[in-house]
């Protein structure tokens, strides 16, 4: 259970990178 938990931690961070990174961009480029 611990790793599946940690598992899930570590996705959730990634997710986290993929869906800021395009937001800070197009606040950044377009406005």
């Amino acid at each position: 259970m611990q790793t599946l938990k940690n598992k899930a931690f570590r996705v959730s961070i990634q997710w986290n990178a993929l869906v800021r990174k395009p937001l800070a961009l197009e606040r950044g480029g377009f406005t």
